[in-house]
């Protein structure tokens, strides 16, 4: 008897209607990296996620440390730089930041990452030298100071109109930040 109830129960469970969890339901889990060294010591990382290609930006680029940023995403157990001899990239360090997994990549000198997405759950990185003109803008422009605010006539200011709807923030300062000194402001 009570054998029979336990297969009805069981029978029940096997035909009842379970949730479907939808696409967007939870974090996406970063599953996988695999490494390899690259032509002139670029390291060459492929990122496997367990869903679609979260939303990611490379937060900055052309640094001892760069870091590139996923939304909604957490590490998964395998998702760990394999042991080895990797080009340029000495290391990985994961941060998970609320609901935003990042990743620096540390480097005896200044690295520079490149993002490709491949078949809709993978994503490329190409990570070397620093290009020859950014590096030497950097060089340019590290010992120099901000200019001061300073009022100009009516009619004389600039404006750019910024769609942020795929942009990051870095872009914008780029935008804003080759001309003159620009008023601090706080509204977005």
């Amino acid at each position: 008897m009570r054998l029979a109830v336990v297969f009805a129960a069981g029978a029940l469970l096997a035909i009842a209607p379970r949730p479907v969890l939808a696409q967007g339901n939870g974090p996406t889990s970063l599953t996988s990296i695999t490494a390899s060294a690259g032509p002139d010591g670029r390291t060459e990382l492929l990122l496997g996620f367990n869903r679609i290609l979260p939303q990611f930006s490379i937060v900055t680029n052309d640094d001892a440390r760069p870091v590139i940023g996923f939304a909604d995403t957490v590490r998964g157990n395998g998702a760990s730089l394999p042991p080895g001899d990797h080009g340029l990239l000495k290391s990985v360090a994961f941060e998970q930041r609320g609901a935003v997994l990042t990743m620096a990549f540390v480097g005896a000198q200044p690295l520079h990452v490149t993002a490709t997405a491949i078949a809709g759950r993978g994503l490329s990185l190409t990570i070397g030298q620093v290009p020859q003109a950014a590096a030497a803008a950097t060089s340019a422009t590290a010992g120099t100071a901000v200019g001061a605010f300073a009022d100009r006539p009516p009619g004389d200011d600039d404006f750019v109109v910024v769609p942020l709807k795929y942009a990051d923030i870095s872009e914008v300062v780029g935008l804003l930040s080759s001309g003159p000194a620009i008023k601090p402001n706080d509204n977005f």
